[in-house]
């Protein structure tokens, strides 16, 4: 018979006390705030918005929505971006789409409009 037997686990703790130290956000230096950026990201977003609404209106009419998913089921990309650049935007339209949906995605400045829509099961 054999005495030898293997420890279940590593007599060492799970987590270290270097580990367990809380770690305060008073301690940490974070650079000053500058809102440029984010100012700039919201005074273009209300243009995106207009684009998305006109993109809305255009899926909204039975014969473009159609000849949109007919061309997306056929891996059309390129009747796709046609169609889409018919809506009058002024930013590009980028697409994504599956069997189940399609994504629209808007960007401009530092922010995007992502508009994601159900047309299957």
């Amino acid at each position: 018979m054999n005495d030898y037997r293997l420890p279940y686990c590593y007599p060492y703790p799970t987590y270290p006390y270097y580990y367990a130290q809380p770690v305060h956000a008073d301690y940490r230096e974070l650079p000053p705030v500058d809102t440029k950026i984010f100012e700039k990201s919201v005074h273009s977003f209300p243009r995106l918005m207009q684009d998305g609404t006109k993109l809305l209106q255009k899926l909204g009419e039975p014969a473009f929505a159609y000849q949109l998913m007919v061309a997306s089921q056929a891996s059309q990309q390129d009747k796709v971006n046609a169609m889409l650049h018919t809506v009058g935007t002024s930013q590009p339209i980028k697409t994504h789409y599956t069997p189940s949906g399609v994504t629209f995605t808007l960007e401009s400045d530092g922010c995007a409009l992502h508009m994601a829509l159900r047309w299957g099961d």
